[in-house]
């Protein structure tokens, strides 16, 4: 077999590697300057007793342990052929960690820790904690060195960062207290926001006050200087406003960047943490509920503070007018009343039209999902025009529902154009009987009209913030939803299992969808030994594949107990359960990326003879060995570029590629033809020994490779003993 590109094939090549130190920085991420960054994790301190570190693979091993991280030399050998960059991003993916190659700091900081560092003689070390000016070294001993630039000048001009992904909150996630926990996070800045917006109303007074001084004093007079004067005082000042406007917009974007930062990643991680099973049969649903998080975010990043300072200093302007005025400011706070009620009075109608419109835009993004995902399908089926006409009534009602929510948004708006104009009415009709006693002027009328247009547009952009809250209301309730369904058991507290032999066994196991639904596996009862290799047949919809996914943890059982080397499922963490398990679905999905991504993308423990032996027994050698890229070769959305058989046997490949000793197969040959089904089952039989297997299949050939059978019919195990004595019961049966 022609070796893939990249990939070192013998012990000696992963073992004589050196560390390059060449690295640069390049968008906020080094890049190593040449091809290979050629690490060594396999090798040893042996003969490097001048160097003044370590190898990379024990400082890596090191930072594993910082974070209760268990890694193995094997997962450290794979990706050596890769840039410092790739490597490190490879290694930090698998401990579940998050890495950041930039240039080293003149200064440390705590969050920047650990960091691993590299000496100019090309080993390296990782800088641990910070005791106030010295910062606490790992090189295989214990060092301190001063935490400036003359400490520092002993490192390259790189450092990589770690740090966990998901943090730990003691808050539920999207609970209040989550909430207002984010908020005191970002109080650092929203302190800043509030003192801009302070004094950014406060410069709102400049324009009102000029004009009413020009109207009483400058005008009269023909006073030219004092009007220059004070010209040039409001220009100034109004400069000042339009930086602190900018200022303040960077910063109410900094704060709801770094809480996306956190919490999209977070969300993520809750949702895949959902039980399979459980998650809503749409994806359009779900992927509408993940999108519409933004509403959320926006609202209480942003919107939400802003409405409560501009709606604070509603009550100063009213202040400033009474001060000003006298009586008068009575017009604009009756006129503010009313446009804040005519607000709440418009969200309550609408409540309804909000709700309705979320749940068709939900329906529009399912929709839009099937047509694109089955644009094949349709094509070939010449059913445009159904598909067509279908989106045109989708079309209609989430049209009818957007224009009932357009026109009541509208009246919304015409009503508080209107009582503003009745507040420049009213403001008149008073200010004539003030000025005409002398209790009041013609400018500190203008200053009054202009000050109390702000009450009102203060008040009208409540209305704003009440569609804005119930919109991320109805999606905070479609998410929460969905965070509540029921949870997979990876939490710490549940037992970790270390060593796999392979026993499983299901102990009166029933098995439904939801409450009202029929079973779909119904008091199934059987054991397999470790290293047994059993196949399931029966015809379709006899519940095979969903036996699989109960076992692959994609599901949870009903009723009964799923055991795995006589341990209760249940009380195991499914991750650690996983690794010890290669399962490859009926329908599997590739990834937009690099066929090593779509290989590796959940590896934990993998050498390279393990790759190149899953490249081997899946047949995929011989494509990746011809194409130019090896495995670095694209692929497409949905593996588009390559065949059903292909991606079939990318698939089989990813599930063998960590060795596990339990392997799930559904229908692992129903897209190969019978040459490379042939080779498949050989290389099966010859180089599965020892593993226990569980293949679902349709084709009778692949069951030479088990030693029994279970038969599934309507739900029920109908059958269940030798390979051969099955088969010949079931062809007596035929015949």
């Amino acid at each position: 077999m022609q070796k893939p590109k990249d990939i070192p094939a013998t012990e000696e090549e992963l073992t004589s590697a050196q560390p390059s130190s060449q690295v640069q920085e390049d968008s906020g991420a080094s890049e190593t300057k040449g091809d290979s960054c050629n690490v060594s994790p396999a090798s040893n301190d042996k003969g490097q007793s001048a160097k003044l570190g370590v190898s990379i693979a024990l400082c890596l091993h090191r930072i594993a342990d910082s974070f209760g991280i268990r890694i193995s030399e094997k997962a450290m050998e794979l990706g050596n052929s890769s840039t410092l960059n790739e490597y490190l991003q490879m290694q930090a993916d698998n401990m579940g960690l998050q890495a950041s190659l930039k240039e080293c700091p003149r200064r440390f900081r705590s969050k920047q820790l650990p960091a691993l560092v590299q000496y100019a003689d090309g080993s390296f070390a990782v800088i641990e904690k910070l005791h106030g000016q010295l910062l606490e070294v790992w090189n295989g001993d214990t060092a301190a060195v001063k935490n400036n630039v003359i400490g520092l000048e002993q490192f390259g001009d790189w450092r990589c960062s770690f740090a966990s992904i998901f943090k730990t909150d003691s808050a539920p996630f999207l609970s209040l207290t989550w909430f207002t926990g984010q908020l005191g996070r970002m109080w650092p800045i929203y302190s800043q926001v509030i003192l801009a917006s302070i004094l950014i109303h406060c410069f709102t007074l400049v324009i009102p006050l000029l004009m009413g001084i020009f109207y009483d004093r400058i005008l009269p007079n023909l006073a030219e200087s004092s009007l220059r004067v004070l010209i040039t005082g409001a220009i100034i000042v109004l400069a000042f406003d339009y930086l602190l406007k900018n200022i303040r917009s960077i910063l109410v974007e900094k704060a709801a960047l770094l809480v996306e930062r956190e919490a999209e990643p977070h969300l993520l991680r809750e949702i895949f943490n959902v039980v399979h099973a459980a998650l809503p049969s749409s994806v359009g649903h779900l992927t509408h509920a993940v999108q519409e998080f933004s509403r959320i975010k926006t609202l209480f990043t942003s919107q939400l503070v802003l409405g409560t300072i501009d709606f604070f200093f509603l009550f100063f302007f009213l202040f400033v007018i009474y001060l000003n005025s006298g009586i008068l400011f009575l017009v604009p706070a009756v006129i503010s009343f009313l446009v804040l009620l005519v607000s709440l009075v418009y969200g309550f109608f609408i409540d309804h039209t909000v709700s309705a419109q979320s749940h068709l835009q939900s329906r529009r993004t399912s929709f839009l999902n099937e047509i694109f995902h089955g644009m094949e399908s349709i094509k070939v089926t010449n059913a445009a025009r159904v598909f067509i006409s279908r989106w045109s009534s989708e079309v209609e009602k989430s049209g009818e529902m957007s224009s009932k929510y357009r026109l009541a948004q509208s009246r919304c708006t015409m009503t508080t154009s209107f009582l503003g104009q009745l507040n420049s009415i009213g403001l008149l009709v008073v200010a004539f009987s003030l000025i005409g006693s002398g209790s009041m002027s013609s400018g500190g009328l203008l200053a009054t009209m202009v000050l109390s247009g702000r009450c009102v547009a203060v008040c009208a952009s409540v209305a704003n913030l009440v569609t804005s809250y119930l919109f991320a209301r109805r999606s905070y309730k479609d998410l929460y939803g969905i965070l509540q369904l029921e949870k997979e058991s990876n939490e710490t507290s549940h037992l970790q299992v270390e060593n796999v032999r392979g026993g499983l066994a299901f102990d009166s196991v029933s098995f439904r969808y939801y409450p009202e639904a029929p079973y779909v596996l119904e008091n199934i009862s059987f054991s397999i030994q470790p290293g047994e290799k059993v196949g399931v047949i029966g015809p379709m919809g006899s519940g095979k594949t969903t036996m699989l996914k109960l076992l692959a943890c994609l599901a949870l059982p009903t009723e009964g107990v799923l055991l795995l080397d006589d341990h209760n499922m249940a009380h195991l963490n499914v991750e650690k359960v996983r690794e010890f398990m290669g399962v490859v679905s009926q329908s599997p999905v590739l990834f937009q990326g690099t066929l090593e991504f779509n290989l590796l993308m959940g590896a934990r423990n993998v050498s390279q003879d393990a790759l190149e032996h899953a490249l081997l027994i899946s047949g995929i050698d011989t494509f990746v060995s011809k194409h130019p890229l090896g495995l670095k070769m694209p692929i497409l959305e949905g593996g588009k570029n390559l065949s059903r058989g292909q991606r079939q046997s990318v698939a089989i490949a990813r599930a063998l590629i960590g060795d596990p000793p339990i392997l799930l197969l559904d229908e692992p040959t129903s897209s190969m033809d019978s040459a490379q089904q042939r080779i498949f089952i050989e290389r099966m039989s010859r180089e599965m020994e020892g593993k226990t297997m569980l293949i679902i299949t349709h084709r009778p050939d692949i069951l030479k490779i088990v030693d029994r059978i279970l038969v599934i019919d309507q739900g029920k195990l109908v059958a269940d003993g030798p390979r051969d004595a099955v088969l010949a019961k079931l062809a007596q049966g035929q015949g």
